[in-house]
Order: C-alpha cells, then structure tokens, then sequence
C-alpha cells in the first residue's frame, strides 16, 4: 500500500533520469516526449484527465481504489504555492 502524496505523474517514451535528479519546481510540462501527464487537480470525483496532448491521446483515466472504503481523499493542497506573508500589524501614531 501507499501512504502520502501524489500531485503529478508523467509517463515519458524515453528515460527521463539515470541517476539524482533535481525535485520539480513546477507542474510537469508536456513535451514530444510524454504520453500521458496526469496533474490530479480534478478535486473530486475518479476521473482523470489527461494533458499530454500526445497523439492518440487524451488517455484519460478513472481512479481504482481499495482499502478505505471512502478511497483516496482528493485535496486542494499544492506543493507549488506559497503563501505570501501575513502583514505585521503596523502601529498607528498618536498625537
């Protein structure tokens, strides 16, 4: 079984890494070599689309599950945001 997190998943033609690579920065981009790029940001329901663009394409997907009976749990949480700051509260001046 899997416990965490999936936000992106890319299936290329070609072998992307042979050794360490440098964690994402970003969402994936598709390019001549992907075929199928799945970013999971449906936020409800199984079906998963598909945005490679590549031909023969979309292969979209349906989400399977066992376990937990309420399955996976779909959320909003992105690691690619960053909050701005929250603004320190600025003293008025008195007179």
């Amino acid at each position: 079984s899997f416990l965490g997190w999936i936000d992106e998943l890319r299936l290329s033609t070609t072998l992307r890494y042979e050794g360490q690579f440098a964690v994402p920065d970003g969402p994936f981009s598709p390019d001549g070599d992907t075929a199928a790029l799945y970013h999971f940001d449906e936020g409800y329901g199984n079906d998963i689309g598909d945005s490679s663009g590549a031909s023969g394409g979309p292969s979209d997907g349906f989400r399977r599950y066992g376990g937990v009976i309420n399955g996976p749990e779909w959320t909003y949480d992105t690691p690619w945001y960053v909050p701005p700051p929250t603004p320190s509260p600025t003293p008025t001046p008195t007179s």
